[in-house]
């Protein structure tokens, strides 16, 4: 890609925001695009998301276009850089009747395993993926050195939107515990950095003050309802520029069980 063009994406992964004093603030997002004769991945980054004008504040499952072009500084074959003053949001897929709406987008670039989407990014250099674990077995959460150094430089470049609440720098990571659907698989360990996830730590530790009672109540949420035996989980997953072979989990596709069989092995 050598230009400037408009696209047009359902999004399906926000992260939580990051902190560079290139970018300053700034949400890595992931989606599908829809205006291509089938469906691929696009990664847009840096979209400075909560100075976005409130009518260009999209929601995950949202379709939106946008004019993006060539991101020189990212290798990687689905970055683009986005134009955050042309965000059009259009529409919302709901999760009604199984999730009937969005399925059509995800399941044609669903992957054997994770196992499989590395073997692809080594030859590839595929750096977005999304996958169905043959078993979640934890939730971790894990506590993280304290950087003031790190939350000072943020707070410093606050002072530039003093009407905007600051960014936090979370004090834990958040991981899922899981093994692929091939027979070699040793498992793997993989930090979760869904925006939806830290702000539920965000919102929950104020109704959950005691830490054991807030750990416990995110874990039932991510892993025994959201990867409960009710639901056909799927890992959306994304790669770090600087270490390609180095994934993290994006989000999560969670539709009702017996939604995604019937429509994965209908004739």
């Amino acid at each position: 890609m050598s230009r400037r063009e408009r696209i047009s994406v359902l999004i399906t992964v926000k992260a939580y925001p990051v902190f560079s004093e290139t970018s300053g603030e700034s949400v890595c997002v992931a989606g599908i695009r829809t205006d291509t004769p089938q469906p691929e991945w696009v990664r847009l980054f840096p979209i400075p998301f909560r100075d976005l004008h409130h009518t260009a504040q999209f929601q995950k499952y949202d379709i939106i276009s946008l004019d993006v072009g060539p991101k020189p500084d990212d290798e990687r074959p689905e970055s683009r850089l986005p134009f955050v003053d042309t965000i059009t949001v259009h529409r919302h897929l709901s999760s009604k009747d199984g999730w009937a709406e969005r399925r059509p987008y995800v399941e044609p670039l669903i992957q054997p395993s994770m196992c499989a989407i590395m073997r692809q990014q080594a030859a590839d250099r595929t750096s977005l993926g999304v996958f169905q674990p043959a078993t979640v077995y934890d939730f971790v959460v894990e506590h993280v050195p304290h950087r003031p150094a790190r939350q000072a430089l943020v707070g410093q470049m606050n002072l530039f939107a003093p009407d905007r609440k600051g960014l936090e720098i979370l004090p834990y990571k958040f991981r899922y515990r899981y093994r692929c659907d091939e027979p070699d698989c040793g498992g793997h360990t993989h930090s979760v950095i869904d925006w939806e996830l830290s702000e539920a730590y965000r919102s929950w530790r104020h109704r959950y003050p005691d830490d054991k009672t807030l750990f416990s109540k995110l874990r039932h949420k991510w892993l025994d309802e959201i990867a409960g035996l009710d639901k056909d989980l799927y890992l959306f997953v994304g790669n770090i520029a600087r270490w390609p072979m180095s994934f993290v989990v994006l989000g999560a596709f969670y539709p009702p069980k017996q939604a995604v069989q019937t429509s994965l092995f209908r004739n």
